[in-house]
């Protein structure tokens, strides 16, 4: 392969007349998207103040599709990205990884995409989320330069590394845990001032589960709202959000109950809590927890009947990571060879409603190689790794299977007739 010196060596050697085109086109790619730059935190506010711009920050994760239509569209989009690479210097967090705990922590990011907007100082003055379509986004990215609209967030302050008890460490390194009731307690009983940005940070995460800790943050919301911002304190401590959280803990009780007893009706139970909050996502939501169910308590077939409904209903496909995910309990869990043939089929149309869906790909490739179909398996999985490499994911496991099916086809083409 040439090298880059090379390249534009022969660019160079070229007449003006093909060079000048050619230098316009990578000028509009350059400007064709937003620019998003890998630095760590402590750098890019450095940069933001240099240069006198806004610093905007895009949280995500991996797994969030509306992350990944933004990333895949507005973010793409010439105007939004010429709008925000002279405005702003721009960065993603992943909250997931490096740097992106401690920071979702210390500025309560919980939901995604959340975009955080700080002042050439470092200041945090305007939060907004969800996916938003290029001319939503481009006044909302108005709203947060116009100072009228921006928030003083009194409570928010400029340290990055605050001062968390060790249970936050400990949350720090594994997102699943959460402390029980008497670490909570232990903790926040023996706090002077709860209004602290610690503090918020370990009740708005944690507090909302406790009557005690509810019922603190109603009689102080005034002075929380006046530190932390009118929208963050009402997505905490809104009554109806509350109710919410008691009626989840009643499903996770019942569901708890149905996966550990194998209990459809007590499943049923559970479910149908979750109608009781109206959400244009309820019905998404109640086949996560089937497929969830079903795949706990390792009853394939019954897995495999609802994925047949899936895919004739009007969500078909489209919901592809559902499939993924039950397909992947088969894969590994399921032994019986008619289920895992119907999991086969169903990958093969769920790994390619999407370009370069490695999960997908790397779920159908193992389904192949279970299913013996060991050639479209390697093919399968080359095509898997490709896609991931695209996009930046760890493709280990999948060059391992590469490397388990390639022998096992070996030991088939070496035995003995």
């Amino acid at each position: 392969m040439p090298s880059l010196f090379q390249i534009t060596k022969k660019i160079f050697a070229m007449k003006k007349i093909i060079l000048l085109p050619i230098i316009c086109a990578m000028a509009l790619f350059t400007h064709a998207q937003v620019n998003f730059q890998s630095l760590k935190w402590s750098d890019a506010k450095e940069q933001a103040m240099a240069q006198n711009k806004y610093l905007f920050v895009d949280c995500y994760t991996e797994w969030c599709g509306p992350c990944r239509k933004m990333a895949k569209e507005t973010f793409m989009d010439s105007t939004v990205g010429a709008f925000m690479n002279d405005r702003f210097v721009n960065l993603k967090m992943d909250v997931e990884k490096a740097e992106g705990p401690k920071f979702s922590l210390k500025y309560r990011v919980y939901s995604y995409p959340t975009y955080l907007i700080f002042d050439s100082e470092g200041k945090l003055v305007y939060t907004s989320g969800r996916f938003q379509e290029a001319g939503d986004f481009l006044n909302t990215l108005n709203q947060s330069l116009d100072p009228s609209k921006q928030t003083n967030y009194k409570g928010i302050s400029y340290q990055f590394d605050l001062a968390f008890p060790d249970f936050i460490s400990q949350h720090l390194e594994d997102r699943s845990y959460r402390p029980d009731s008497a670490t909570l307690f232990s903790y926040l009983d023996q706090q002077e001032n709860l209004l602290s940005e610690v503090n918020w940070a370990i009740l708005s995460r944690y507090g909302t589960d406790y009557p005690r800790y509810r019922e603190f943050m109603l009689d102080h919301k005034d002075e929380l709202v006046e530190l932390y911002g009118k929208n963050e304190v009402g997505r905490v401590i809104n009554t109806k959000e509350f109710e919410r959280i008691d009626r989840s803990k009643s499903f996770k009780a019942h569901y708890d109950n149905a996966v550990n007893n194998k209990n459809e009706k007590e499943l049923e139970i559970a479910l149908q809590l979750l109608d009781e909050d109206p959400n244009p996502q309820t019905p998404i939501v109640k086949i996560v927890y089937r497929i969830e169910f079903y795949t706990s308590t390792e009853q394939f077939t019954k897995l495999m009947d609802l994925f047949d409904e899936l895919a004739a209903s009007p969500f078909g496909y489209q919901l592809h990571p559902l499939f993924n995910n039950g397909c992947w309990g088969i894969y590994e869990k399921c032994d019986d060879p008619a289920l895992v043939k119907r999991a086969v089929n169903h990958m093969a149309k769920a790994a390619y409603i999407e370009e370069d869906s490695y999960a997908e790909l790397d779920t159908y490739a193992a389904l192949l190689y279970k299913d013996k179909q060991y050639d479209l398996a390697e093919s399968t999985a080359r095509e898997a790794i490709e896609a991931g490499e695209k996009t930046n994911e760890d493709v280990a496991s999948t060059k391992e299977l590469l490397d388990k099916i390639q022998k096992t086809k070996m030991v088939i083409t070496s035995s003995p007739k």
